[in-house]
C-alpha cells in the first residue's frame, strides 16, 4: 500500500509508515485481530487444563489447538481479503483517464485540499502524477500547520499556555511547508511555484510578525539542506517564549 502522507510504499500490515511514521489503521486492525485469536486460544487452553485429567486434557487441547489453528488461518485469510479488497476498491476501479481529468480539474481550480482527499481515497499518489501529488501533500501539511498555529494563538489569548506543544509543532510544520518537505515529492517544480510563494508568504508573516524571529532563526528554519535537531528546536522555542509573541 501507499502512505497517504508521503506516498511511500510499504506492507499493509505495518503499524505505521516506516518513512514518515504516519499511523496505519489497517495494520493496527490486522494486529488486533491476530491478538484476539491468540488471546482466545490461550484462555480456552487454560480453562481446559483446570478441568480435565492429563489424558483428556492432552486430547482436548490437541483438538482445540487444531480448531484454533484452523480458525486463525480462516480469520487471517478473511482479514487479508478484506484489506486487499479495500485497496482494490479504492484504487483499481478508478479509470485512469477519468482520474487524471478530475485531478486536473481540482488542480486548475486551486482546490488542492479536495485534490488531496481525492488522491488519498483512490491511492493515486505516484511519480507519474508528481505535480498533483506534491501540491496535494504540501497543501495537507499546510493545513496541519494552520491548525497548530490557530490552536497556539488561542492558547496565548487565554494566557501563558501550560506547555509548548502547539507552538513547537506550528514551527516544525511551517518549516516543512516552507522547505517543501513532503517525503519523496520534495523536488520543487515550476508548475507549483505559485503555490510555494503563496504558502511561504503566509509563513514568513507568521515567523516575523507573530514569532518575531531573527534573520538567523529564519535561516535555520528555511534552509532546505539543514536538519533541525531537537536541541536547536527546544532552544528556539525557549527564546520565543522568553521574547513573547505578537497577536
Amino acid at each position: 500500500m501507499k502512505c497517504i502522507h508521503c506516498g511511500a510504499n510499504y506492507k499493509t500490515k505495518e503499524l505505521e509508515c516506516p518513512y514518515c511514521h504516519t499511523p496505519n489503521l489497517q495494520g493496527r486492525e490486522w494486529l488486533n485481530e491476530r491478538n484476539k485469536v491468540e488471546k482466545n486460544y490461550k484462555k480456552t487452553k487454560d480453562e481446559v487444563i483446570k478441568k480435565g485429567t492429563p489424558y483428556i486434557i492432552s486430547r482436548i487441547v490437541m483438538y482445540i489447538a487444531i480448531i484454533m489453528v484452523v480458525f486463525s488461518v480462516i480469520t487471517f485469510i478473511a482479514v487479508v481479503i478484506f484489506f486487499v479488497k479495500e485497496e482494490f476498491d479504492t484504487g483499481t476501479f478508478v479509470n485512469k483517464e477519468d482520474a487524471l481529468d478530475q485531478m486536473e480539474e481540482y488542480y486548475d481550480n486551486g482546490e488542492y485540499l479536495k485534490l488531496y482527499c481525492y488522491m488519498s481515497e483512490h491511492d493515486l499518489f505516484d511519480e507519474e502524477c508528481y505535480v498533483y501529488s506534491q501540491a496535494a501533500l504540501l497543501t495537507n501539511k499546510y493545513h496541519l500547520y494552520m491548525a497548530k498555529k490557530m490552536a497556539m494563538l488561542e492558547e496565548f489569548k487565554e494566557g501563558v499556555p501550560e506547555d509548548d506543544y502547539y507552538l513547537t509543532y506550528a514551527i516544525f510544520d511551517s518549516s516543512e511547508v516552507y522547505k517543501v518537505d513532503v517525503g519523496i515529492y520534495d523536488k520543487e517544480v515550476s508548475e507549483n511555484q505559485e503555490l510555494y510563494e503563496m504558502y511561504r508568504e503566509e509563513i514568513m508573516s507568521f515567523w516575523v510578525g507573530t514569532l518575531g524571529l531573527t534573520d538567523e532563526e529564519i535561516e535555520l528554519l528555511s534552509d532546505k539542506d539543514n536538519y533541525i535537531t531537537n536541541e536547536e528546536e527546544e532552544a528556539l522555542v525557549a527564546k520565543i517564549l522568553e521574547r513573547g509573541i505578537n497577536q
